[in-house]
């Protein structure tokens, strides 16, 4: 705007000075100077208005699009995770459920072992139960019982030892018996 209004105003001050000078002095010839047309009027609004509404409207739409894009990526990703999450997740639970079968199935089988008796002196598990429990407590099956058993022969002195002096002591006999159950695996 300043390349403008600088040669329209040196112009028109030329102009002033000129009419001034030839007012001065009728014999100077007139000259007569000719200067290019400026073009002021500017682009018509509604032209500039949708080209800038449709450059506002193209960027929203790419932004939009990209960022569709990183949220599907994003999703993708977050899926990804939580299957591969839930594969271990199942994984562990199937190695937790194995191992705790086969503690079981141990537990059970050593404690089949520790009530198996001498062939011919053989009891069954409600007879096994009867002698350990303290309001039937057969001192002398419970010993049987221990002796079957397959502890070691110290835990197996200690338990006797212990049936023997709590036989009389219903309170002590009821935490005793309870030891007995728990080294025999029940």
């Amino acid at each position: 705007m300043n390349k403008v209004i600088l040669p329209v105003a040196v112009l028109a001050a030329g102009a002033a000075a000129y009419f001034f000078y030839t007012s001065q002095t009728a014999d100077v010839p007139v000259v007569v100077v000719e200067t290019p047309a400026v073009e002021t009027q500017p682009e018509p609004v509604e032209e500039t208005v949708e080209e800038t509404v449709q450059d506002a409207v193209e960027a929203t739409q790419e932004a939009a699009e990209e960022a569709a894009e990183s949220i599907e990526e994003q999703v993708e990703s977050a899926i990804e995770s939580a299957t591969e999450l839930a594969e271990e997740a199942a994984q562990a639970v199937d190695e937790a459920v194995e191992q705790a079968t086969e503690a079981a199935t141990a537990a059970a089988d050593a404690a089949a072992e520790a009530l198996t008796t001498e062939p011919g002196t053989e009891l069954t598990a409600a007879e096994v139960e009867t002698a350990l429990s303290a309001e039937t407590f057969d001192y002398d099956r419970a010993v049987q019982v221990i002796d079957a058993s397959s502890i070691g022969e110290t835990q197996k002195t200690m338990l006797k030892s212990g049936l023997n002096q709590a036989r009389n002591n219903p309170a002590l006999l009821e935490s005793l018996l309870q030891q007995v159950r728990t080294a025999l695996g029940m």
